[in-house]
């Protein structure tokens, strides 16, 4: 059975049963109680990855720098008359690239340093492991470089060739033969 001949009704009815089956499992499967810490946790150990933090700051400062100056240079006359006439193509420089480096690189970057920081001091435990910290900047920060620098890429060549008199369905299908 395929998910998209689901209506609406039968999918939420699968949710609940699956939500049911869940909750019945955590329920009757015993496990161990969590372990109970007596004493609170030293400010060594709860500042600990306070100087990583810095990071996340600079990066997503760099991030909403990168598209205030994107901002600016697509609104030059000239280039936003050509972003507007490749259509699609000039949508995926024009918005989807900035609204991403604004949103994902400067919004979720910040948002993720500001937690990092203040999350230990909140709940007075450190952060549950180091490792993941490190990976979710690691991994935040690539990604958006690779998607960005791919959708203005993907943009910039595809309304090269709609500026040739390519329909946008063919400068797609030649694009996905480089793939």
């Amino acid at each position: 059975m395929w998910v998209q001949h689901l209506s609406s009704l039968q999918f939420l009815t699968y949710v609940a049963f699956f939500g049911v089956i869940v909750a019945a499992i955590c329920k009757f499967v015993p496990g161990r109680a969590a372990p109970v810490r007596e004493k609170p946790y030293p400010d060594e150990e709860l500042h600990a990855h306070d100087a990583k933090t810095a990071k996340y700051f600079v990066a997503g400062g760099l991030f909403l720098v990168l598209g205030s100056v994107h901002m600016a240079l697509k609104n030059l006359p000239w280039l936003a008359e050509y972003l507007a006439r490749t259509g699609y193509a000039g949508h995926l420089v024009r918005d989807l690239s900035n609204t991403h480096v604004m949103i994902v690189g400067g919004g979720t970057l910040l948002a993720t340093g500001l937690c990092w920081l203040a999350l230990p001091r909140i709940v007075g435990r450190p952060l549950a492991s180091e490792g993941l910290a490190q990976c979710a900047f690691w991994f935040t920060a690539i990604g958006l470089a690779v998607f960005y620098v791919s959708l203005v890429g993907n943009g910039i060549a595809m309304g090269s060739l709609m500026e040739h008199g390519w329909t946008y369905p063919a400068a797609k299908a030649h694009m996905g033969d480089w793939y």
